[in-house]
């Protein structure tokens, strides 16, 4: 398989122009969703509620280090603190840096795509990042991940600049001012760092101009410098807080390679077909193997082609995330919100791959061209199908919809002093939902969390709610802790809620919310 050359000047310059402009379609109507998904004010998730009640708790020092698990960059965590001071407990406010660095690292990637792919390659690769699932979803939470794509997008189209115009040191300049912040907002943006200076060491050590070694050599000592010092005075202590990559979760999901070849193979097929490569879509039965075939064939065609730095770009971040997983540094996988740091690798893989295969097979220009309007109008309805799914269904976890519409509603009925009980069997020591944390907390309540308080005391609640998280009613403990009062509470109403988890068919979780009054 052949990488696919431009076309010829007569029909050159129009087909380019067609193709930039259904590439632009595409790009508007990714970014159209991305807006959609932020104006829709989804109810914040556990992840992100960690975050944000962290934010709330801490001042500008410890945040960096915080009591609820969380893995965070520093200056992703001062801004979104800086947001939180300037905007209040906003879900809009709070998500507007997220959103941002999204939208920018689309934006970013359209360039990227056009320096790295000949037009049809360029324009496949932009359509299918804009209308991919995660990068979208990504852009409107509370956490990191956005910046991890923006991150390598910015790294990528630096050092392929540097590889591709040896005349000019704008770009290593850049690098070595740009590296250092980008790694103080994404972590995994070290190992772009140095996949970038793995592919780019030949060929600037090969240059006579001894101002680019040394701006090469800044670029890698001041990256270097700043991840050393972020991971040593804050990311040490966020990993060590989540238990380390040795705690149940990353055990459970097999994050890292095992030993046993045969296991190892397993391991890797799993993870090429997953989550990881779910670009447009995917999931864990193995959805995105496609897209990981489209990879390999966009691999053998760059091999052919006269772009070996745009190759070595796109697959040596692989080979670096997969030697710090086999450290046990940083997980491969499973999730592709721990690996948006290879988004723009794979959808630049991918989309070089389908355009070799769409100009292949000795195709005439207009079978080429056919073919790819199909698949762009794939990609147009893969995305307009994620805008319809967000408009129907606008949420991403209907219990923590819930959650918010009951803080609301207690929020209208209760008083300065009246209470919020959260009651739990006593044997259950499990933390409360961080969701519903942060929205009675927004909203201003007085809450006692799973404790037994003296009601007659100062200020003196004359209503109480008791939420009863996975039961169907109040534990008698709470029962008689309220009837023993002087006066007593008596129960004037008892509603009962099954919360759903996530947008699927889970089993429901059980919820009563009583409400207790005693006479003024």
């Amino acid at each position: 398989m052949r990488m696919p050359e431009p076309p010829g000047p007569t029909e050159g310059v129009g087909v380019e122009k067609a193709l930039r402009r259904v590439a632009g379609l595409l790009l508007l109507l990714g970014v159209a969703w991305r807006l959609l998904r932020y104006a829709q004010d989804f109810a914040l998730s556990d992840d992100e509620s960690f975050v944000v009640l962290n934010l709330m708790d801490g001042d500008w020092a410890s945040v960096l280090k915080p009591a609820r698990a969380q893995v965070a960059p520093a200056l992703f965590l001062w801004a979104e603190k800086a947001a939180l001071e300037v905007f209040g407990p906003s879900e809009y406010g709070l998500r507007l840096l997220p959103l941002a660095a999204g939208l920018l690292g689309l934006v970013l990637f359209w360039r990227l795509a056009n320096r790295a792919l000949p037009p049809v390659a360029a324009a496949l690769a932009t359509g299918l990042l804009s209308v991919s699932y995660f990068p979208v979803r990504f852009s409107a939470e509370v956490k990191p991940y956005s910046f991890d794509l923006l991150a390598a997008v910015v790294l990528l189209d630096l050092g392929l600049r540097v590889r591709e115009e040896p005349g000019r040191l704008r770009p290593l300049w850049l690098l070595v001012f740009l590296a250092p912040l980008l790694v103080l907002f994404s972590y995994p943006s070290c190992l772009l760092v140095a996949s970038v200076s793995a592919v780019l060491l030949p060929v600037v050590w090969r240059r006579p101009d001894r101002r680019a070694k040394a701006l090469f050599v800044a670029y890698n000592l001041a990256a270097l410098a700043v991840f050393l010092v972020s991971y040593l005075r804050v990311g040490v202590g966020q990993f060590q807080g989540q238990g380390g990559f040795s705690n149940e979760f990353w055990q459970l999901h097999r994050a890292f390679p095992p030993a046993g070849p045969w296991d190892l193979i397993v391991w890797l097929f799993r993870l090429v077909t997953g989550l990881v490569f779910a670009y447009p879509l995917g999931d864990v039965t193995g959805a995105a193997a496609l897209t990981f075939l489209f990879s390999v064939v966009g691999a053998a065609a760059l091999r052919r082609s006269a772009r070996p730095g745009v190759l070595a770009l796109c697959l040596v971040p692989f080979g670096a995330t997969f030697a710090v997983a086999a450290a046990r540094l940083y997980p491969f996988g499973p999730h592709p919100r721990i690996a948006q740091h290879l988004a723009a690798p794979i959808c630049l893989l991918a989309g070089a791959g389908i355009a070799a295969l769409v100009e292949g097979g000795n195709a005439s220009p207009p079978v080429a061209h056919r073919r790819m309007r199909r698949v762009m109008a794939l990609f147009a309805v893969v995305g307009l199908a994620g805008v319809a799914v967000d408009l129907l269904q606008p949420y991403r976890s209907r219990r923590d919809e819930a959650f918010r519409t009951l803080a609301a509603e207690l929020r209208s009925k209760a008083g300065r002093e009246d209470l919020v009980v959260y009651a739990r069997d006593p044997e259950d020591w499990r933390p409360w939902p961080s969701p519903l944390e942060f929205y009675l907390r927004k909203e201003r309540l007085r809450v006692a969390w799973a404790d037994v308080m003296d009601l007659d005391a100062s200020p003196r609640p004359r209503q109480v709610w008791v939420i009863a998280y996975e039961l169907t009613a109040p534990p008698d403990v709470y029962r008689k802790w309220l009837e023993g009062a002087r006066p007593p509470f008596a129960m004037v109403g008892d509603v009962p809620y099954l919360l759903r988890m996530g947008t699927g068919r889970t089993e429901p979780i059980p919820c009563s919310v009583s409400h207790w009054r005693r006479p003024s």
